[in-house]
């Protein structure tokens, strides 16, 4: 399958799912209350962090290297059963210090629960390498699909019999096991002997950097919603951690599967500085349209989106979720570079480049949580700020020309810009009710990119990246 198949079989799955996780976010908040979404946010980063501990990098390490051997394949898939195992036996016996932290008991056998989606990932990672080393990604956004719709099913199913944030846990974990399941069935392929450990070192070195990459990501987007679980309590930070899941959904659904698409074609063509160039600005072009364009949209209609799907008490997530989205235009804007520096195997330029915008990020949320969930997310904002900034820099140190990349994201920045820009002056012009705001600022947004077509340079990118899309 080629790249453009790939890429259409992966978003095009990666849409259903979207569907899927939108009419779940809008039915789940219309049935559970902010605290219940705060109780489980207070495990979930926790959770998160050891996910990623238990992956250990491997999984971008297996995905780009050229080949495997079976026994190095093995040997991964043990060590990321044990890290799982003992990650999942951390986090329950972290159960009743989160507890006493947060002052809440009922986090005690909800740390149990969870912990057991470590185990679960730990099983299906070297199972979900085969099947994106064999390039069946259809087979993969099957799979996907699948495993959110029967989450969807019991998250929901469950909070209208009454469970309250179990139902939440329940989705989480329904997830789990539809993956590790299908991937197991479907994977053709079965670990036997490992090797030893001196045969997997350049797998465990670039393993260890792109873990320290995702480590300091997963801790700068989850120290605040623990700094803000603690000084504010569940209601606040149920209402952060919505707003948050809200925009990070746009990239989960467009940016994490396309990095099992895009990963292995850049690798491929990271020796031909020509091709490479090529490969990056086009996909550059293309992410950066479809990205910049959702938060734009998102940060026009959050604030009638908030109370017209999901009811009176979510009105506070929307000035949330915008002041989120701020920083969410920089994140769009260097994605390409992540993808580009993990092509080329620079994942310590990764390292630098992205330090320092974390450091804002975590010390900027603890210092700033006793004044407010918005303050936080202002925080967060200025720190992707800075990360674009210090990753332009690494880039650019890595021979990437980050110029031409930077120019490939500004016709799309300037178009969503004057979209929401549009679309929030109608708002304010035309006070209604917040579902007819919605559906008017959703309206002028609309209006808004159909008239930057007018424009030729605007409307021959827009037909290139369409044309890209559909091939």
């Amino acid at each position: 399958m080629d790249l453009t198949s790939s890429a259409r079989v992966t978003v095009f799955s990666q849409w259903i799912r979207f569907a899927a996780q939108i009419v779940g976010f809008i039915a789940l908040s219309r049935l559970l209350t902010p605290a219940d979404f705060g109780i489980v946010a207070m495990v979930a980063p926790i959770v998160t962090v050891a996910l990623l501990f238990a992956d250990l990098g491997f999984g971008l390490a297996a995905v780009q290297a050229p080949s495997l051997t079976a026994g190095q394949k093995s040997t991964l898939f043990y060590i990321n059963v044990a890290a799982g195992g003992l990650g999942a036996l951390v986090i329950a016996a972290l159960g009743p210090v989160l507890a006493s932290f947060y002052r809440q008991p009922e986090l005690i056998p909800l740390a149990a629960v969870l912990a057991t989606t470590l185990v679960f990932s730990g099983i299906s990672s070297q199972f979900r390498v085969e099947l994106n080393r064999d390039l069946r990604y259809r087979t993969m956004a099957i799979q996907d699909v699948i495993a959110s719709l029967l989450a969807l099913a019991a998250g929901v199913g469950g909070a209208l019999v009454g469970w309250g944030y179990w139902a939440i846990a329940a989705q989480t974990v329904v997830q789990g096991i539809v993956i590790m399941a299908m991937g197991i069935a479907q994977a053709r392929w079965f670990p036997g002997r490992p090797v030893r450990l001196g045969e997997v070192r350049s797998l465990l070195r670039f393993g260890v950097n792109a873990l320290v990459v995702q480590a300091m990501n997963y801790t700068s987007s989850t120290v605040d919603v623990i700094a803000l679980g603690r000084a504010q309590g569940a209601t606040e930070l149920g209402l952060y951690s919505r707003a948050s899941q809200l925009v990070s959904m746009v990239f989960i659904q467009v940016t994490g599967p396309l990095t099992r698409v895009m990963l292995p074609r850049l690798s491929a063509s990271a020796a031909d500085d020509t091709a490479f160039a090529y490969d990056l600005i086009r996909t550059q072009r293309a992410v950066s349209y479809v990205l910049l364009l959702m938060v734009s949209l998102l940060a026009a209609t959050a604030p009638f989106a908030a109370v017209s799907l999901f009811g009176p008490d979510w009105a506070p997530l929307g000035p949330l979720a915008q002041i989120l989205c701020a920083g969410a235009v920089f994140q769009a804007m260097g994605m390409v570079y992540y993808w580009a520096l993990l092509a080329r195997a620079r994942t310590g330029l990764l390292v630098i480049g992205e330090l320092p915008g974390r450091a804002v990020m975590i010390i900027g949320a603890v210092a700033l949580a006793p004044l407010g969930a918005a303050w936080v997310a202002a925080a967060i904002s200025v720190g992707q700020l800075v990360i674009f900034v210090g990753s332009s820099v690494a880039v650019s140190r890595a021979n990437i020309g980050a110029g031409a990349l930077i120019r490939g994201a500004l016709q799309p920045l300037a178009v969503g810009a004057y979209a929401a820009a549009v679309a929030l002056g109608v708002s304010v012009l035309v006070p209604a009710a917040p579902a007819l705001q919605l559906v008017t600022t959703a309206f002028a947004w609309a209006l808004a990119v159909f008239s930057t077509l007018a424009l030729q340079p605007i409307r021959r990118r827009i037909i290139d990246v369409l044309a890209l899309v559909r091939r």
